[in-house]
């Protein structure tokens, strides 16, 4: 038999409208708590019955208290939760700070959602990376961090990584050193995931990388499939036993979302046409598509998509040349972005670098400049601006598109009569070697069908008198196809981006160093290594290097002025 307060509380639960059910946990709690302290009521009614039929009915009755509490969890368990208030609100940096890094994520929220970290640069000065906690209206310099970009948090919020000069770095919010893990250059995402190990995308690299967040050497955690030039943006899901990225080929904006086991290395792709995935606490996965973020279904236990997508945020800031998007969530649900569209994200200008580091601004307008290439004759400039080659008249003083087919065409390089320009293209699909003529007569003419759209310099060097470089097999050439190269003075884009492979720099021997875009890693030729600018040693050269690297003596390399 139920005791009767047991039954009312049942009945109170089972209530077919809902302002007849109970309308607040706290109360409910309450009354079973009196149900089961006022034990007396049901020895009152068990007085006349038998020693064993009482057992009976006290079994009876805490059994229905038990069933009660199940009831009643599952009936609060289910009852409908209203939507959480959306808070929105703008974080304006001081006067004279600025973002800066936006080729990769400038941007970090704590996993609890109280701390923001960003890349910032005061006036000219160098990045450094900031911290400012939710709750005030301030942030602070976190010192140690001159050159930082790409900031990201450890699982427990208490230390931020970051890279900057080729290192991947650590720091702690509450200040202190920064602790060097290892050598990461060119960086394209990271994630710090709870077993204590770091994935990192990395420019040289096309691939993901990990390593310990105690330091050591990175390692290979994906591999490239047919058609993929890049690795992007990794990220640690929940059960940390996955990670979530973007693979891309020629174009980063348009690539695709892939998990990959970090057990078994097995490897799904989601979803075509996106970049720059997040997963949301929601339960959905967020990615970038044409300066918007999608969202998506996604269930974490079948690792599989749900559901359709739909257009959560529009109008956020995504790099035109890496596909990254400035935004990011916390464990909790916050979500902080910049707002934008699609667009380049690096403003530099061209300067001259003398000898002694003296840098001359030329009259060229700030744009997204990459690798610069001086003529043979020093008065034309092939530069990359948007992944496009464009031509700036040193005489003239004038900026003008030089190649228009093809998607993308990059890494131009001058042959040595200067009457053409050499350059990868994506005119005929997968990237191939083209040349046009220098007055921007005719069309693309393929030289060159490469195995690999990617052209990169072996790493690592050993010592510093060694020159590395890519070299292609003469059999493979077309007459003329290649060049050796010299320029009258150096020159170099300021504030080149994270990616690398912007402009030339003087080594202390006084030789000239490259950092070019398709290899992105420094190449360096000391004064007795450095190949002769004449006869066999030439000949030898311009059979070897070609749209990788170009190399000259100082004296003819660079202004003196």
């Amino acid at each position: 038999m139920t005791p009767p307060a047991l039954d009312r509380v049942v009945k109170k639960c089972l209530a077919k409208e809902p302002e007849r059910r109970w309308q607040d946990a706290s109360d409910l709690c309450d009354e079973l708590k009196w149900i089961a302290e006022s034990g007396a009521q049901v020895h009152l009614r068990t007085a006349g019955v038998s020693p064993k039929n009482r057992r009976k009915t006290l079994l009876w009755a805490a059994a229905s208290l038990a069933v009660s509490a199940v009831v009643v969890l599952t009936v609060w368990h289910f009852r409908p939760v209203p939507p959480r208030p959306v808070t929105r609100f703008t974080i304006s940096l001081p006067t004279g700070e600025r973002l800066v890094g936006l080729d990769t994520p400038a941007i970090a929220l704590s996993p609890d959602g109280t701390r923001l970290a960003y890349i910032a640069a005061q006036g000219s000065g160098l990045p450094q990376l900031y911290l400012r906690a939710m709750d005030s209206p301030e942030a602070k310099l976190i010192q140690g961090t001159e050159g930082a970009a790409n900031p990201f948090f450890s699982p427990n919020g208490q230390w931020l990584g970051f890279f900057t000069g080729g290192k991947l770095k650590k720091v702690s919010v509450s200040g202190g050193a920064a602790l060097t893990l290892g050598d990461a250059s060119a960086p394209q995402g990271a994630s710090w995931g709870s077993q204590g190990t770091i994935a990192f995308g990395s420019e040289p690299a096309a691939v993901l990388l990990q390593v310990s967040d105690a330091g050591g050497a990175p390692r290979a955690l994906t591999r490239l499939e047919k058609g993929e030039t890049d690795h992007d943006w990794p990220e640690f899901l929940p059960d940390d036993k996955t990670v979530l990225f973007a693979a891309s080929g020629d174009d980063r904006n348009n690539g695709q979302v892939a998990i990959q086991s970090l057990a078994t290395g097995t490897r799904r792709n989601l979803i075509q046409g996106a970049t720059h995935p997040h997963y949301a606490p929601s339960g959905h996965l967020v990615y970038a598509q044409g300066g918007n973020l999608m969202a998506v279904p996604f269930d974490l236990q079948r690792l599989a998509l749900t559901g359709a997508a739909v257009p959560v945020v529009e109008s956020v800031l995504q790099s035109t040349s890496s596909g990254g998007a400035q935004y990011n969530f916390s464990a909790t649900g916050s979500l902080a972005y910049v707002a934008g569209a699609v667009q380049a994200t690096v403003e530099n200008r061209l300067v001259w670098v003398s000898r002694n580091g003296v840098e001359q601004p030329l009259p060229a307008p700030l744009r997204e400049y990459g690798i610069p290439r001086l003529s043979p004759e020093g008065r034309r400039l092939a530069v990359l601006i948007e992944e496009q080659v464009w031509l700036y008249d040193l005489s003239r003083e004038t900026l003008s598109r030089f190649t228009f087919e093809g998607d993308q065409n990059l890494g131009p390089v001058w042959t040595p009569n200067g009457k053409r320009i050499a350059f990868r293209s994506t005119k005929e699909g997968p990237s191939n070697i083209f040349w046009q003529l220098a007055d921007g007569s005719g069309g693309l003419e393929r030289r060159l069908r490469a195995s690999t759209s990617r052209f990169r310099l072996p790493g690592p060097r050993t010592g510093k008198r060694s020159l590395s470089f890519n070299s292609i097999p003469t059999n493979e050439l077309r007459s003329g196809c290649c060049g050796w190269a010299t320029a009258r003075r150096n020159l170099s884009s300021k504030h080149a981006s994270t990616k690398g492979g912007h402009g030339f720099r003087l080594t202390g021997a006084g030789w000239l160093t490259s950092q070019t875009n398709p290899a992105d890693m420094k190449s360096t030729c000391s004064p007795t290594q450095a190949p002769a600018a004449s006869g066999k040693s030439r000949q030898k050269a311009e059979r070897s290097l070609f749209g990788i690297l170009t190399v000259g003596n100082c004296s003819t390399a660079a202004a003196t002025r």
